[in-house]
C-alpha cells in the first residue's frame, strides 16, 4: 500500500495487519506475525492522532477569534529647555 498518510490507507493496513496476524503463528512464520502486529499497532497510533488533530483543528476554526488587548506602549520623552532638563513619560 502507498505511505501517503492518509487515514483510508492507514486504516486498511491496519485491518490488513491485523487479519495477518490472526493466522495460526503467521502462517509458520513468526516474524510475518510480528510485523503485522507492529504495522496494525502503528496504524492505530496514526489513526487516532489523525482524528485527534482533525478535531482539534475543527474546534479551532469553529471557535470566534479571541479579542485580545493591545499591548500599551511605554513613551518616555526628554526634553531640554534653558535651565531645565528633564524627561516625562507614560506607560
Amino acid at each position: 500500500m502507498p505511505r501517503g498518510g492518509h487515514g483510508a490507507d492507514r486504516t486498511a493496513e491496519g485491518l490488513v495487519a491485523l487479519t495477518a496476524s490472526d493466522y495460526p503463528r503467521g502462517c509458520g512464520r513468526p516474524a510475518i506475525a510480528r510485523a503485522s502486529r507492529t504495522l496494525g499497532y502503528a496504524s492505530t497510533v496514526a489513526l487516532v492522532a489523525g482524528v485527534i488533530g482533525a478535531g482539534v483543528g475543527g474546534v479551532l476554526l469553529l471557535l470566534p477569534p479571541s479579542r485580545a488587548e493591545a499591548p500599551r506602549a511605554v513613551r518616555v520623552t526628554p526634553h531640554v529647555g534653558l535651565g531645565s532638563a528633564g524627561v516625562s513619560g507614560s506607560f
